[in-house]
């Protein structure tokens, strides 16, 4: 994940915190509101460990100052790794796409997004 990416992800992140923390529910206009679905969308697939060209890919370059085949980590670490998959458990079924589904962040146009990379089933 670029830092921009990784960036943007702790901005929805944090304001997700923040709304959820106030019990804030949002009510946007249809276009305002189809922005953000879209926005937080894109945060989870890039965030979402799911393949080798997903998830936090900055544990990478630590691989590979270390020596060692930094991609060859991450595939097998995306494949096989009960740590990640602990992870992606409790970051978004735990965590994010409850608040997520409570905010009304996930309509029925965007719900067959997330099914498709696996977060809803």
């Amino acid at each position: 994940m670029t830092t921009h990416r990784a960036a943007a992800a702790r901005r929805v992140t944090d304001q997700l915190e923040t709304r959820w923390d106030y019990d804030y529910v949002p009510t946007h206009e249809a276009l305002v509101g189809e922005y953000v679905e879209d926005f937080t969308f894109e945060a989870c697939d890039h965030m979402y460990a799911r393949d080798e060209r997903t998830g936090f890919q900055s544990v990478k370059n630590v691989w590979n100052e270390m020596g060692l085949d930094g991609e060859g980590f991450w595939r097998d670490s995306v494949a096989h790794s009960q740590t990640t998959k602990a992870f992606n458990s409790f970051l978004f079924q735990e965590n994010l796409m409850p608040r997520l589904q409570r905010l009304g962040l996930i309509s029925e146009r965007i719900a067959p997004r997330y099914r498709e990379i696996g977060l809803l089933t």
